[in-house]
Protein backbone atom coordinates (compact mmCIF):
# COMPACT_ATOMS: atom_id res chain seq x y z
CA UNK A 1 0.00 0.00 0.00
CA UNK A 2 2.78 2.11 1.16
CA UNK A 3 4.58 1.58 -2.12
CA UNK A 4 2.04 2.53 -4.65
CA UNK A 5 0.78 5.85 -2.59
CA UNK A 6 4.70 6.47 -3.10
CA UNK A 7 4.42 6.10 -6.56
CA UNK A 8 1.68 7.88 -7.49
CA UNK A 9 3.07 10.96 -5.53
CA UNK A 10 6.10 10.15 -7.39
CA UNK A 11 4.05 10.52 -10.75
CA UNK A 12 2.00 13.51 -9.42
CA UNK A 13 5.36 15.59 -8.49
CA UNK A 14 6.69 14.90 -12.11
CA UNK A 15 3.49 15.74 -13.70
CA UNK A 16 3.24 18.96 -11.63
CA UNK A 17 6.76 19.78 -12.54
CA UNK A 18 6.12 19.35 -16.09
CA UNK A 19 2.93 21.51 -16.01
CA UNK A 20 4.94 24.16 -14.25
CA UNK A 21 7.69 24.22 -16.49
CA UNK A 22 5.19 24.50 -19.38
CA UNK A 23 3.28 27.67 -18.03
CA UNK A 24 6.70 29.08 -16.83
CA UNK A 25 7.57 28.46 -21.22
CA UNK A 26 4.00 30.56 -21.67
CA UNK A 27 5.01 33.11 -19.54
CA UNK A 28 8.57 33.90 -21.20
CA UNK A 29 7.05 33.95 -24.67
CA UNK A 30 4.25 36.24 -23.85
CA UNK A 31 4.96 39.59 -25.83
CA UNK A 32 6.59 37.11 -27.92
CA UNK A 33 4.17 34.66 -29.79
CA UNK A 34 1.12 35.11 -30.96
CA UNK A 35 -1.36 35.31 -28.70
CA UNK A 36 -3.16 32.07 -29.84
CA UNK A 37 -0.01 30.21 -29.13
CA UNK A 38 0.20 31.89 -25.35
CA UNK A 39 -3.05 30.93 -24.82
CA UNK A 40 -2.91 27.29 -25.88
CA UNK A 41 0.67 26.75 -23.64
CA UNK A 42 -1.58 28.57 -20.60
CA UNK A 43 -4.79 26.49 -21.11
CA UNK A 44 -2.86 22.93 -21.54
CA UNK A 45 -1.41 23.67 -18.40
CA UNK A 46 -4.63 24.55 -16.20
CA UNK A 47 -6.00 21.45 -17.82
CA UNK A 48 -2.50 19.34 -16.84
CA UNK A 49 -2.76 20.93 -13.07
CA UNK A 50 -6.69 19.75 -12.54
CA UNK A 51 -6.09 16.56 -14.35
CA UNK A 52 -2.94 15.90 -12.38
CA UNK A 53 -5.67 15.73 -8.86
CA UNK A 54 -8.63 13.64 -11.08
CA UNK A 55 -6.68 11.54 -13.18
CA UNK A 56 -5.32 9.07 -10.38
CA UNK A 57 -8.25 8.99 -8.26
CA UNK A 58 -10.24 7.90 -11.19
CA UNK A 59 -7.93 5.96 -12.46
CA UNK A 60 -7.99 4.06 -8.83
CA UNK A 61 -11.26 4.04 -8.30
CA UNK A 62 -12.40 2.20 -11.90
CA UNK A 63 -8.78 -0.11 -11.17
CA UNK A 64 -9.11 -1.59 -15.02
CA UNK A 65 -6.55 1.51 -16.33
CA UNK A 66 -3.74 2.94 -15.59
CA UNK A 67 -3.08 6.92 -14.73
CA UNK A 68 -0.68 6.34 -17.54
CA UNK A 69 -2.80 5.49 -19.84
CA UNK A 70 -5.57 8.00 -19.29
CA UNK A 71 -3.00 10.70 -19.44
CA UNK A 72 -1.81 9.37 -23.03
CA UNK A 73 -5.92 9.28 -24.10
CA UNK A 74 -6.10 13.15 -23.00
CA UNK A 75 -3.22 14.30 -24.62
CA UNK A 76 -4.13 11.99 -27.75
CA UNK A 77 -7.41 14.81 -27.54
CA UNK A 78 -5.21 17.82 -26.52
CA UNK A 79 -2.90 16.71 -29.95
CA UNK A 80 -6.30 16.75 -31.76
CA UNK A 81 -7.07 19.64 -30.69
CA UNK A 82 -4.41 21.59 -32.15
CA UNK A 83 -4.13 19.36 -35.46
CA UNK A 84 -8.03 20.33 -36.02
CA UNK A 85 -7.10 24.16 -35.43
CA UNK A 86 -3.96 23.82 -38.05
CA UNK A 87 -5.90 22.09 -40.32
CA UNK A 88 -8.89 24.67 -40.61
CA UNK A 89 -7.15 27.59 -40.14
CA UNK A 90 -4.55 26.88 -43.09
CA UNK A 91 -6.31 24.23 -45.68
CA UNK A 92 -9.66 25.27 -45.25
CA UNK A 93 -8.63 29.30 -44.27
CA UNK A 94 -11.02 29.41 -41.82
CA UNK A 95 -14.06 28.15 -43.02
CA UNK A 96 -15.70 25.84 -40.05
CA UNK A 97 -18.08 26.39 -37.32
CA UNK A 98 -15.79 27.01 -34.60
CA UNK A 99 -14.87 30.58 -36.40
CA UNK A 100 -18.65 31.59 -36.10
CA UNK A 101 -18.89 30.54 -32.05
CA UNK A 102 -15.42 32.21 -31.69
CA UNK A 103 -16.82 35.12 -32.89
CA UNK A 104 -20.23 35.07 -30.95
CA UNK A 105 -17.98 34.60 -27.99
CA UNK A 106 -16.45 37.54 -28.31
CA UNK A 107 -19.19 39.67 -28.48
CA UNK A 108 -20.60 37.71 -25.45
CA UNK A 109 -17.68 37.58 -23.37
CA UNK A 110 -17.51 40.92 -22.17
CA UNK A 111 -21.05 40.78 -21.15
CA UNK A 112 -20.66 37.87 -19.08
CA UNK A 113 -17.78 39.45 -16.95
CA UNK A 114 -19.67 43.01 -16.24
CA UNK A 115 -22.04 40.26 -14.56
CA UNK A 116 -25.00 41.20 -17.13
CA UNK A 117 -25.71 37.63 -18.22
CA UNK A 118 -27.34 38.10 -21.85
CA UNK A 119 -30.05 36.48 -22.19
CA UNK A 120 -30.21 32.53 -23.99
CA UNK A 121 -31.45 33.67 -27.92
CA UNK A 122 -34.74 32.03 -29.45
CA UNK A 123 -34.92 29.15 -29.86
CA UNK A 124 -32.85 28.39 -27.25
CA UNK A 125 -31.32 25.15 -27.98
CA UNK A 126 -28.67 24.24 -30.81
CA UNK A 127 -26.17 27.32 -31.85
CA UNK A 128 -27.57 29.58 -29.59
CA UNK A 129 -26.87 27.94 -26.99
CA UNK A 130 -23.70 27.49 -28.01
CA UNK A 131 -22.75 30.99 -28.96
CA UNK A 132 -24.07 31.09 -25.50
CA UNK A 133 -21.73 28.87 -23.76
CA UNK A 134 -18.70 30.13 -25.00
CA UNK A 135 -19.43 33.68 -24.41
CA UNK A 136 -19.42 31.85 -20.72
CA UNK A 137 -16.08 30.21 -21.59
CA UNK A 138 -14.03 33.52 -23.36
CA UNK A 139 -15.64 35.50 -19.83
CA UNK A 140 -12.89 33.10 -18.14
CA UNK A 141 -10.23 32.06 -20.42
CA UNK A 142 -10.28 34.99 -22.62
CA UNK A 143 -11.20 35.24 -26.39
CA UNK A 144 -8.93 32.59 -27.33
CA UNK A 145 -10.14 30.51 -30.23
CA UNK A 146 -7.15 27.23 -29.44
CA UNK A 147 -7.99 27.99 -25.55
CA UNK A 148 -11.54 26.97 -26.59
CA UNK A 149 -10.07 24.29 -28.62
CA UNK A 150 -8.30 22.74 -25.35
CA UNK A 151 -11.47 23.08 -23.26
CA UNK A 152 -13.69 21.49 -25.83
CA UNK A 153 -11.10 18.61 -26.70
CA UNK A 154 -10.92 17.92 -22.87
CA UNK A 155 -14.45 17.88 -22.47
CA UNK A 156 -14.73 15.43 -25.38
CA UNK A 157 -12.03 13.11 -23.69
CA UNK A 158 -14.38 13.33 -20.32
CA UNK A 159 -17.15 12.00 -22.18
CA UNK A 160 -15.05 8.92 -23.61
CA UNK A 161 -13.90 8.46 -20.27
CA UNK A 162 -18.13 8.20 -19.61
CA UNK A 163 -18.72 6.07 -21.92
CA UNK A 164 -16.05 3.43 -21.06
CA UNK A 165 -17.52 3.51 -17.76
CA UNK A 166 -20.71 3.05 -18.68
CA UNK A 167 -19.29 0.00 -20.46
CA UNK A 168 -17.74 -1.08 -17.43
CA UNK A 169 -20.90 -1.33 -15.83
CA UNK A 170 -23.33 -2.83 -18.50
CA UNK A 171 -20.63 -5.39 -19.65
CA UNK A 172 -18.54 -6.49 -16.82
CA UNK A 173 -17.06 -9.25 -18.51
CA UNK A 174 -16.62 -7.38 -22.22
CA UNK A 175 -13.75 -6.93 -23.92
CA UNK A 176 -12.81 -3.31 -22.22
CA UNK A 177 -9.06 -3.22 -23.83
CA UNK A 178 -10.31 -3.57 -26.97
CA UNK A 179 -13.19 -0.79 -25.82
CA UNK A 180 -10.93 1.62 -24.48
CA UNK A 181 -8.18 1.55 -27.29
CA UNK A 182 -11.68 2.36 -29.59
CA UNK A 183 -12.81 5.16 -27.05
CA UNK A 184 -10.08 6.64 -26.78
CA UNK A 185 -7.22 6.18 -29.23
CA UNK A 186 -9.43 5.80 -32.76
CA UNK A 187 -8.89 8.88 -34.47
CA UNK A 188 -12.49 10.06 -35.08
CA UNK A 189 -12.70 9.91 -31.52
CA UNK A 190 -9.64 12.00 -30.60
CA UNK A 191 -9.71 14.89 -33.78
CA UNK A 192 -13.55 15.44 -34.44
CA UNK A 193 -14.31 16.29 -31.04
CA UNK A 194 -11.55 18.66 -29.94
CA UNK A 195 -12.72 21.27 -31.74
CA UNK A 196 -15.14 24.68 -30.84
CA UNK A 197 -18.20 23.82 -31.56
CA UNK A 198 -21.09 20.69 -30.40
CA UNK A 199 -19.14 17.82 -31.09
CA UNK A 200 -17.28 17.74 -28.26
CA UNK A 201 -20.46 18.37 -26.02
CA UNK A 202 -22.54 15.33 -27.84
CA UNK A 203 -19.69 13.19 -26.87
CA UNK A 204 -19.74 14.26 -22.80
CA UNK A 205 -23.38 14.30 -22.72
CA UNK A 206 -24.14 11.34 -24.22
CA UNK A 207 -21.50 9.61 -22.30
CA UNK A 208 -23.04 10.78 -19.17
CA UNK A 209 -26.39 9.46 -20.14
CA UNK A 210 -25.37 6.45 -21.49
CA UNK A 211 -23.39 5.91 -17.78
CA UNK A 212 -26.53 6.80 -15.93
CA UNK A 213 -28.70 4.26 -17.83
CA UNK A 214 -25.54 1.62 -17.52
CA UNK A 215 -26.75 1.81 -13.95
CA UNK A 216 -30.29 2.19 -14.10
CA UNK A 217 -30.74 -0.88 -15.91
CA UNK A 218 -28.69 -2.73 -13.01
CA UNK A 219 -31.29 -0.95 -10.72
CA UNK A 220 -28.90 1.72 -9.43
CA UNK A 221 -30.74 4.35 -9.49
CA UNK A 222 -29.76 6.88 -6.87
CA UNK A 223 -26.25 6.64 -8.93
CA UNK A 224 -28.12 6.46 -12.52
CA UNK A 225 -30.80 9.28 -12.29
CA UNK A 226 -28.31 12.88 -11.94
CA UNK A 227 -25.94 11.95 -15.07
CA UNK A 228 -29.00 9.93 -17.11
CA UNK A 229 -30.91 13.42 -16.93
CA UNK A 230 -27.83 15.96 -17.26
CA UNK A 231 -26.92 13.74 -20.08
CA UNK A 232 -29.97 14.33 -21.46
CA UNK A 233 -30.49 17.81 -20.84
CA UNK A 234 -27.44 19.06 -22.51
CA UNK A 235 -27.68 16.82 -25.25
CA UNK A 236 -31.32 18.01 -25.54
CA UNK A 237 -30.01 21.95 -25.61
CA UNK A 238 -27.58 21.17 -28.53
CA UNK A 239 -29.06 18.31 -31.04
CA UNK A 240 -33.06 17.67 -30.04
CA UNK A 241 -33.20 14.68 -32.17
CA UNK A 242 -30.08 12.80 -30.87
CA UNK A 243 -31.44 12.62 -27.13
CA UNK A 244 -35.12 12.00 -27.67
CA UNK A 245 -33.73 8.96 -30.01
CA UNK A 246 -31.47 7.67 -26.96
CA UNK A 247 -34.55 7.68 -24.30
CA UNK A 248 -36.43 5.86 -26.82
CA UNK A 249 -34.21 3.05 -27.37
CA UNK A 250 -33.52 3.03 -23.48
CA UNK A 251 -37.11 2.99 -22.75
CA UNK A 252 -37.60 0.38 -24.80
CA UNK A 253 -34.97 -1.55 -23.36
CA UNK A 254 -36.32 -0.91 -20.07
CA UNK A 255 -39.92 -1.91 -21.61
CA UNK A 256 -38.79 -5.49 -22.95
CA UNK A 257 -36.62 -6.17 -19.76
CA UNK A 258 -37.82 -9.86 -18.26
CA UNK A 259 -39.65 -8.94 -14.96
CA UNK A 260 -38.60 -12.57 -13.25
CA UNK A 261 -35.54 -11.57 -10.63
CA UNK A 262 -36.72 -8.14 -10.52
CA UNK A 263 -38.45 -6.57 -7.48
CA UNK A 264 -42.04 -5.60 -6.83
CA UNK A 265 -40.80 -2.27 -6.04
CA UNK A 266 -38.23 -2.35 -8.87
CA UNK A 267 -40.40 -2.99 -11.38
CA UNK A 268 -43.19 -0.31 -9.72
CA UNK A 269 -40.35 2.22 -10.49
CA UNK A 270 -39.42 1.41 -13.79
CA UNK A 271 -43.08 1.19 -15.09
CA UNK A 272 -44.08 4.49 -12.49
CA UNK A 273 -41.29 6.66 -13.05
CA UNK A 274 -38.62 5.47 -15.51
CA UNK A 275 -40.19 5.30 -18.43
CA UNK A 276 -42.76 7.44 -18.09
CA UNK A 277 -39.94 10.74 -17.53
CA UNK A 278 -37.82 8.89 -21.17
CA UNK A 279 -40.98 9.06 -23.08
CA UNK A 280 -41.72 12.68 -21.86
CA UNK A 281 -38.44 13.60 -22.77
CA UNK A 282 -38.17 11.51 -26.13
CA UNK A 283 -41.50 13.51 -27.11
CA UNK A 284 -40.61 16.67 -25.84
CA UNK A 285 -37.75 16.75 -27.72
CA UNK A 286 -39.00 15.63 -31.08
CA UNK A 287 -41.73 17.98 -30.89
CA UNK A 288 -39.71 20.61 -30.00
CA UNK A 289 -37.30 20.01 -33.03
CA UNK A 290 -40.26 20.21 -35.26
CA UNK A 291 -41.77 23.39 -33.74
CA UNK A 292 -38.56 25.19 -33.83
CA UNK A 293 -37.51 24.55 -37.29
CA UNK A 294 -41.00 25.37 -38.24
CA UNK A 295 -41.56 21.87 -40.17
CA UNK A 296 -44.40 19.73 -39.80
CA UNK A 297 -42.88 16.65 -38.79
CA UNK A 298 -39.60 15.00 -36.96
CA UNK A 299 -38.19 13.41 -40.02
CA UNK A 300 -38.48 16.71 -41.55
CA UNK A 301 -36.79 18.68 -38.88
CA UNK A 302 -34.27 16.89 -38.81
CA UNK A 303 -33.61 16.86 -42.41
CA UNK A 304 -33.78 20.46 -42.85
CA UNK A 305 -31.43 20.49 -38.97
CA UNK A 306 -28.78 18.74 -40.89
CA UNK A 307 -28.89 21.27 -44.12
CA UNK A 308 -28.16 24.10 -41.52
CA UNK A 309 -24.91 22.65 -40.41
CA UNK A 310 -21.68 24.08 -42.32
CA UNK A 311 -17.77 23.98 -42.05
CA UNK A 312 -17.98 19.76 -42.89
CA UNK A 313 -13.60 19.90 -43.08
CA UNK A 314 -13.93 18.33 -46.31
CA UNK A 315 -14.61 19.36 -49.92
CA UNK A 316 -16.09 17.92 -52.94
CA UNK A 317 -17.48 15.33 -50.59
CA UNK A 318 -21.78 15.67 -51.66
CA UNK A 319 -23.43 12.66 -52.25
CA UNK A 320 -26.76 11.28 -52.60
CA UNK A 321 -28.17 9.85 -49.32
CA UNK A 322 -30.82 6.76 -48.84
CA UNK A 323 -34.41 7.10 -47.75
CA UNK A 324 -34.36 5.44 -43.95
CA UNK A 325 -37.78 5.05 -43.65
CA UNK A 326 -37.86 2.09 -46.77
CA UNK A 327 -37.39 -1.50 -46.37
CA UNK A 328 -34.31 -1.40 -48.54
CA UNK A 329 -33.22 2.39 -47.28
CA UNK A 330 -32.48 1.71 -43.22
CA UNK A 331 -29.64 -1.13 -44.46
CA UNK A 332 -28.17 1.07 -46.76
CA UNK A 333 -28.46 3.95 -44.19
CA UNK A 334 -26.67 2.00 -41.24
CA UNK A 335 -23.67 1.03 -43.98
CA UNK A 336 -23.93 4.72 -45.35
CA UNK A 337 -23.72 6.27 -41.42
CA UNK A 338 -20.70 3.68 -40.05
CA UNK A 339 -19.12 2.73 -42.99
CA UNK A 340 -18.42 5.34 -45.55
CA UNK A 341 -16.79 6.67 -47.38
CA UNK A 342 -15.44 3.59 -49.33
CA UNK A 343 -12.07 4.04 -50.84
CA UNK A 344 -13.20 4.44 -53.94
CA UNK A 345 -15.89 7.01 -52.95
CA UNK A 346 -12.42 9.17 -51.19
CA UNK A 347 -11.46 12.09 -52.96
CA UNK A 348 -8.51 13.23 -51.11
CA UNK A 349 -5.94 12.51 -47.92
CA UNK A 350 -8.39 13.32 -45.42
CA UNK A 351 -11.45 11.45 -46.89
CA UNK A 352 -9.12 8.57 -47.80
CA UNK A 353 -8.03 8.69 -43.91
CA UNK A 354 -11.44 8.28 -43.29
CA UNK A 355 -12.19 5.74 -45.08
CA UNK A 356 -9.28 3.52 -43.90
CA UNK A 357 -10.50 4.25 -40.52
CA UNK A 358 -14.49 2.78 -41.74
CA UNK A 359 -12.62 -0.01 -43.20
CA UNK A 360 -11.14 -0.61 -39.61
CA UNK A 361 -13.90 -0.80 -37.89
CA UNK A 362 -16.07 -2.91 -40.65
CA UNK A 363 -13.72 -5.06 -40.87
CA UNK A 364 -14.04 -5.55 -36.81
CA UNK A 365 -17.85 -6.09 -37.18
CA UNK A 366 -16.91 -9.13 -39.43
CA UNK A 367 -14.29 -10.22 -37.18
CA UNK A 368 -16.42 -10.23 -34.13
CA UNK A 369 -19.56 -11.37 -35.50
CA UNK A 370 -19.88 -14.75 -33.32
CA UNK A 371 -19.12 -12.31 -30.17
CA UNK A 372 -21.73 -9.46 -31.40
CA UNK A 373 -24.55 -12.72 -31.64
CA UNK A 374 -23.83 -13.58 -28.60
CA UNK A 375 -24.67 -10.52 -27.19
CA UNK A 376 -27.65 -10.12 -29.04
CA UNK A 377 -28.80 -13.54 -27.32
CA UNK A 378 -28.01 -11.80 -23.86
CA UNK A 379 -30.36 -9.40 -24.60
CA UNK A 380 -32.75 -10.44 -21.68
CA UNK A 381 -30.29 -10.34 -19.14
CA UNK A 382 -27.97 -7.41 -20.54
CA UNK A 383 -30.53 -4.32 -21.69
CA UNK A 384 -27.42 -2.09 -22.84
CA UNK A 385 -27.68 -4.34 -26.04
CA UNK A 386 -30.74 -3.42 -26.61
CA UNK A 387 -29.99 0.08 -25.77
CA UNK A 388 -27.02 0.05 -27.84
CA UNK A 389 -28.70 -1.27 -31.26
CA UNK A 390 -31.84 0.71 -30.72
CA UNK A 391 -29.54 4.01 -30.55
CA UNK A 392 -27.74 2.80 -33.34
CA UNK A 393 -30.83 2.26 -35.66
CA UNK A 394 -32.19 5.44 -34.84
CA UNK A 395 -29.17 7.58 -34.62
CA UNK A 396 -28.47 5.81 -38.28
CA UNK A 397 -31.81 7.14 -39.39
CA UNK A 398 -31.27 10.22 -38.02
CA UNK A 399 -27.64 10.79 -39.68
CA UNK A 400 -28.91 9.37 -42.52
CA UNK A 401 -30.23 12.46 -44.01
CA UNK A 402 -26.76 13.87 -44.15
CA UNK A 403 -25.30 14.58 -47.38
CA UNK A 404 -21.87 14.90 -47.25
CA UNK A 405 -19.11 12.72 -46.09
CA UNK A 406 -17.56 15.24 -44.00
CA UNK A 407 -20.81 16.21 -41.87
CA UNK A 408 -20.92 12.36 -41.31
CA UNK A 409 -17.60 11.69 -40.38
CA UNK A 410 -17.56 14.90 -37.70
CA UNK A 411 -21.20 13.35 -36.39
CA UNK A 412 -20.31 9.80 -36.52
CA UNK A 413 -19.02 10.48 -33.02
CA UNK A 414 -22.22 10.02 -31.70
CA UNK A 415 -23.26 6.72 -33.32
CA UNK A 416 -19.62 5.15 -32.81
CA UNK A 417 -19.22 4.75 -29.33
CA UNK A 418 -22.29 2.45 -29.14
CA UNK A 419 -20.98 0.29 -32.32
CA UNK A 420 -18.01 -0.40 -29.86
CA UNK A 421 -20.18 -1.62 -27.66
CA UNK A 422 -21.93 -4.09 -29.70
CA UNK A 423 -18.25 -4.98 -30.78
CA UNK A 424 -16.50 -5.45 -27.53
CA UNK A 425 -19.82 -6.13 -25.41
CA UNK A 426 -18.24 -10.24 -25.58
CA UNK A 427 -14.54 -11.17 -24.43
CA UNK A 428 -13.43 -13.43 -26.96
CA UNK A 429 -11.98 -16.67 -25.61
CA UNK A 430 -8.36 -17.39 -24.86
CA UNK A 431 -6.46 -18.93 -27.65
CA UNK A 432 -6.41 -22.90 -26.89
CA UNK A 433 -2.79 -23.77 -27.22
CA UNK A 434 -2.18 -26.50 -30.07
CA UNK A 435 -1.98 -30.20 -28.58
CA UNK A 436 2.00 -31.29 -28.83
CA UNK A 437 1.91 -33.21 -32.47
CA UNK A 438 2.64 -36.79 -32.30
CA UNK A 439 6.38 -37.53 -33.39
CA UNK A 440 7.65 -41.17 -33.54
CA UNK A 441 11.37 -39.65 -31.99
CA UNK A 442 9.16 -38.67 -28.95
CA UNK A 443 7.07 -42.23 -28.87
CA UNK A 444 10.78 -44.01 -29.10
CA UNK A 445 12.10 -41.94 -25.77
CA UNK A 446 8.56 -42.48 -23.90
CA UNK A 447 8.65 -46.06 -24.35
CA UNK A 448 12.59 -46.16 -23.65
CA UNK A 449 11.91 -44.08 -20.40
Amino acid sequence: MSTVSISHRHRLLWVWVATLAAAGVAVIVIGKAHYEGQMYLISVALVCLVAAVVIPKAAERDGTVTPVYLWVALAAHLVGGLLRYAIIQTVYHGVADANGYWGAGKVLAPLFRTLQFPALPHPYFGTPFIDWTTGILFAVIGPSMLGGFVVHSTLGFVGCWYFYKAFRVAFPEGDRRLFALLIFFLPTMWYWPSSLGKDSLMVLFLGLATYGFAHLFRGAFQRGAVPCLVGLAGAFMIRPPVPAALAVAAAGAFLLRPIRGRSAAASALTWLVTVPILAFIAYFAVSHTAVYLGTGSATQAISHAQTLVAGSGLNSSNFTPPNPLTPLGLPMAIVTVNFRPFPWEAGGLLPALTSLETLLVAWLVVRRRRQILQAFRRWRTTPMVLCAVGTVLAFSIILATLTNFGLLARQRTQIWPYVFMLICAVARPPAVPDAPRFSWETAAESAAV
